[in-house]
């Protein structure tokens, strides 16, 4: 894994975190407002789904350039350098 999925990944994980954490505050306050019983349903099967997403696009983002790169003549990648 590479930088930049292990980037987007990170980035993910923490996102997927706060988010959680903010939902189930305001899950808990609306509950204690309302006098409601509200469950906090966390929805596995959208965050798989953006998971995956996000390491195929950070896939692709690092691909793209690395197979450029690739087909690249070395000496004139020297000479830019």
């Amino acid at each position: 894994m590479g930088p930049t999925q292990v980037l987007v990944l990170a980035a993910s994980l923490m996102g997927l975190a706060v988010g959680s954490i903010v939902a189930y505050t305001v899950t808990a306050q609306r509950a204690v407002f309302t006098q409601l019983p509200l469950p906090f349903v966390f929805p596995r099967a959208a965050v798989a789904a953006i998971l995956v997403a996000a390491v195929a696009s950070a896939l692709l983002a690092a691909a793209v350039p690395a197979a450029r790169l690739v087909r690249t003549n070395i000496v004139r990648l020297m000479r830019a350098g």
